[in-house]
C-alpha cells in the first residue's frame, strides 16, 4: 500500500554563503537566514531523492487562480534578489534541471549586494521566474491604500520592462499584509501573494495567498531530511509558533514589534559570538 503524498510545501530561501566573507558583517536577523552553498546543495539533493517534485512555480499560482499545487509537491522561491541568486542559486537549479522564483526590489536592483538587471535577465531566459518584493523593502502595511497601489504597479512595471514577460507573483517584504494589501494586489493584476507564514495556500479576494517554509542557517543537511521525512510534526510546531508571532505583531505593530526583534537577534548574537569565542580559546 503506498503512502500518502506529503503536503506540497513552498521553501523560502535568503542569502546563499559562497564562503567568500561577503555575509560576515550582516546583523544576527539578516544572519538568521543566510544559509552556505554546501547546505544548500545538500538541500537540493534531499529534496531530489524524497518523493518531492520540484515544480515550476510559474505553472502554479501565477497562470490562472485555479493552479494550486498538488500533493507531493515543492516550489523554492528566493527574497530580496541578492547577488547568490545569480551566482550560487541559479548555477545550481541549472545543475538540477530546477525552476524557481526569485523576489527583487527594483528600486535597489545592482546596488551594494544586489543582483543586476543583466543577470535577471539570463535567469529570465533559462526559464526562471521573477517576481515583485515591493519598490524597496519597505513594509506595505505602513503604507496608505493609495502608496500601496503605486508602490505595487510601480514595482510590476519596472521588472516586467527590463526583464520581459509578466509579473504576476508578489512576495510581501517582512511578511507584513492584510485584506486591503491582498485587494490592491489583485487590482493592480497580482494573481499570487506569498507570505513568510508556514500556512497551507488558500485562495483569498480573488487571488492566492501562498503561506512559506523560510529557511534557516541552522537547517543542515540531516535537519533538512528530517524536515521532509517528518513534514507534518515540524509544520504544526511551525504553526504554532507563527501564530503566536503574528499575534505579536498585532499586538504592538509593526515598528514596536521591529524594535523588539533586532533587540532580541542582538541578544542571540551576542551569545553565540561569545560562544564561539569561548571555543575558540579551548583550541
Amino acid at each position: 500500500m503506498n503512502e500518502p503524498s506529503p503536503e506540497p510545501i513552498v521553501l523560502l530561501y535568503h542569502g546563499l554563503d559562497p564562503g567568500d566573507g561577503r555575509y560576515a558583517d550582516v546583523s544576527p536577523g539578516a544572519q538568521a537566514y543566510v544559509v552556505s552553498r554546501g547546505v544548500f546543495e545538500r538541500h537540493g539533493a534531499a529534496l531530489i531523492e524524497s518523493r518531492r517534485r520540484v515544480v515550476d512555480p510559474l505553472e502554479r499560482f501565477t497562470r490562472g487562480l485555479g493552479s494550486g499545487m498538488q500533493p507531493g509537491e515543492a516550489i523554492l522561491t528566493f527574497d530580496d534578489g541578492l547577488r547568490s541568486d545569480y551566482e550560487v542559486a541559479f548555477r545550481l537549479l541549472r545543475e538540477w534541471d530546477c525552476r524557481a522564483i526569485f523576489f527583487v526590489n527594483p528600486a535597489m536592483v545592482g546596488t551594494g549586494e544586489r543582483v543586476g538587471w543583466t543577470e535577471l535577465s539570463e535567469m529570465v531566459q533559462a526559464g526562471m521566474a521573477i517576481g515583485s518584493h515591493g519598490l524597496t523593502h519597505e513594509f506595505l502595511s505602513g503604507m496608505s491604500p493609495e502608496r500601496q497601489r503605486r508602490t505595487l504597479s510601480a514595482s510590476m512595471r519596472r521588472i516586467e520592462e527590463r526583464v520581459g514577460g509578466r509579473v504576476r507573483a508578489l512576495s510581501l517584504p517582512g511578511g507584513r499584509w492584510g485584506r486591503r494589501t491582498l485587494e490592491i494586489a489583485r487590482e493592480c493584476g497580482y494573481t499570487a501573494v506569498y507570505t513568510s507564514s508556514p500556512q497551507p495556500a488558500v485562495l483569498r479576494e480573488g487571488i492566492w495567498v501562498v503561506g512559506r517554509v523560510a529557511v534557516r542557517n541552522g537547517w543542515s543537511g540531516e535537519f533538512f531530511r528530517n524536515f521532509l521525512e517528518n513534514q507534518e510534526a515540524h509544520l504544526r510546531r511551525m504553526r504554532r509558533a507563527d501564530t503566536i508571532r503574528r499575534a505579536a505583531q498585532r499586538l504592538l505593530g509593526d515598528g514596536a514589534y521591529e524594535r523588539a526583534h533586532k533587540a532580541l537577534w542582538a541578544v542571540r548574537g551576542t551569545r553565540s559570538e561569545r560562544k564561539r569565542i569561548a571555543t575558540d580559546d579551548k583550541a
